[in-house]
Formats: C-alpha cells, structure tokens, sequence
C-alpha cells in the first residue's frame, strides 16, 4: 500500500479500521499492548474475547469533549447531564444514577437508564466548566498561546497510514492536531499534577506514542516535525501546559513498537515469565529510574 494521510476521520471510522485481518491496520495502542501482554493481546484482537474488549468509560467521554472543545468542533451532539434525579422511593431528588426507581424527574416517565442510553455524549456542568478554564491556562504561555491560537488552521484528526518495511504490516496513527511544518500534538486531560507526566507516560506508553506517532507522520508526509503533548490536569491546580518527553525516553518507545510489530509478524504471543524481566524494564534508562523515584 502506498502512505496515505486521511483528514478529519472519526474516531468510530478509525478504531472500525484498526485490527487484524483483511483491510485492517495495527494501531500504537495494540502495539502498546502486544509489548506488555502478548496473550491479553491475542485474547482481544486475535480471540475477540468479549471479556478483554474496552468499553467507554467517563474520563474518556471527558477527553473527546475537551478535544472538541478546544478545536472550535460543533459541540450539538453533547448533552448536559442533570446533577439530580427523581427517586420514587425516597420521594425526594437524590445525586443523579441509574439505579431502580430513578427518573430525569418527578412527572417524567423515562428512567434514567433509558435516558443516559438514549444520550450516549453527556457531559457534566462541571466538566464544561474545567474545559473552559482548561483553555485559558493554555494560554498562559507563549507555547501554549501559539498552539490555541494555530488549532483553528491545524489539521485535525489527522490519520496516517503506511506499510512498515521491516514486517510489512499496515499501520495507522490518528494525530490530534497537526500544526503543519511546526509541530504535531496530542491532546491529554490528565487526573495527576504535571510533575507526575514522565510516571504516566511510562504507565500509558505516552514514549511509544511520541516516537510511532513522529515517525508515521514522517513516513506519510516526508517530514520530521516535533512532536508534543498538551496536557490539561481535571484537578488540583488546573493546569494546562504542552510537554514533550526525553528523546532517551522517545528513543526507548521507538525500541518498544518495534519489537511489539517483530512479535506480532512472528505471531509470538507467548507470555513473559513471571519471574524474569520484561523488555520494558531492562531498557528503561538509569536517569529515569532515579526521576521516577523522585516523583513517587
């Protein structure tokens, strides 16, 4: 297949393209995980086990209106939820769930389980609230200011693919904003201060997604840009920063998609010893190590 950069592809387009068969691309998150867990991997992906399958989860909900938000995108698909509903057991407004008896109010007939089902996009007051403020401590710095004030002109959701030529599997990145000929970046709301950023891209593979996400990006288009990721803290303080990570760090991302792409064209799904050392251990470097105790 030749490189292909496909513009402003939903995120529903894009994870009913990514897999294992026929027509279907590997994306950094499978490769994430084939590194760490080569049976959980098989188990989801090859089985398609319902059981290891993920489901939407609140944080990520936060995240795609926080993305849309920040990126002027139409926001009419989302909903407000109540803060309070209706139990007719109580017979008194009570913190909104979809527990028996709960209703969106006392003369309403639609329990809140079927209106939460029927408002797959819902969004807090609260939450609206952080996204807002969210904005304005990016701006607080020249690098954050720039990078609101491009999202307009950016490309978004920005969808390269290409043949890696090591294993010839297809592979495909979904790149939140692209700032073309400055900077590419992913957007973050993170529930831990800033300081703690270097732990969770560890934890979250952020290094294995800086390091896939700039050499796709060059691989498509012809150009090494810097990557970054802007990161938005959901509590604490609120701060809202762009950060890029170590290129030692970035460097040891890059060892570990590579080898996930080798182990999965050799179809080696075999577990990791319980007793020995994974590959991610042995090649973190010792500066890190020594940040990562620091933090914790």
């Amino acid at each position: 297949m030749k490189p292909e950069l496909i513009l402003d592809m939903t995120e529903k387009e894009y994870h009913a393209s990514s897999g294992i068969g026929k027509d279907k691309f590997v994306t950094r998150s499978m490769l994430g995980l084939m590194d760490k867990d080569p049976p959980m991997f098989k188990y989801r992906y090859i089985d398609n086990d319902p059981f290891c399958q993920i489901e939407d989860s609140e944080p990520m909900k936060f995240g795609r209106y926080v993305e849309q938000y920040l990126f002027g995108d139409d926001l009419s698909n989302w909903s407000t939820r109540p803060e309070k509903c209706w139990s007719r057991n109580k017979k008194e407004w009570v913190d909104w769930n979809n527990g028996a008896g709960r209703f969106v109010s006392p003369y309403c007939t639609i329990p809140t389980s079927v209106w939460t089902a029927e408002h797959p996009d819902i969004i807090k007051d609260e939450e609206v609230q952080i996204a807002e403020f969210m904005k304005k401590r990016f701006e607080e710095t020249a690098l954050g200011k720039f990078w609101i004030e491009q999202l307009p002109k950016a490309q978004k959701q920005a969808v390269c693919r290409w043949k890696d030529k090591d294993t010839g599997i297809n592979c495909q990145i979904r790149i939140d904003a692209v700032i073309p000929g400055s900077l590419i970046t992913d957007l973050k709301s993170s529930g831990s201060p800033l300081e703690k950023f270097t732990t969770s891209a560890l934890a979250y593979d952020y290094h294995t997604q800086h390091a896939m996400y700039q050499d796709g990006y060059a691989e498509v288009v012809g150009e090494v840009l810097p990557f970054a990721f802007a990161i938005g803290e959901v509590k604490g303080l609120k701060r809202a920063r762009i950060r890029t990570l170590p290129p030692l760090m970035v460097d040891h991302g890059r060892l570990a998609y590579k080898r996930a792409l080798k182990r999965l064209e050799d179809g080696d799904y075999s577990p990791y010893d319980a007793n020995e050392t994974t590959p991610q251990e042995c090649e973190l470097p010792a500066y890190l190590l020594y940040q990562l105790e620091g933090e914790q």
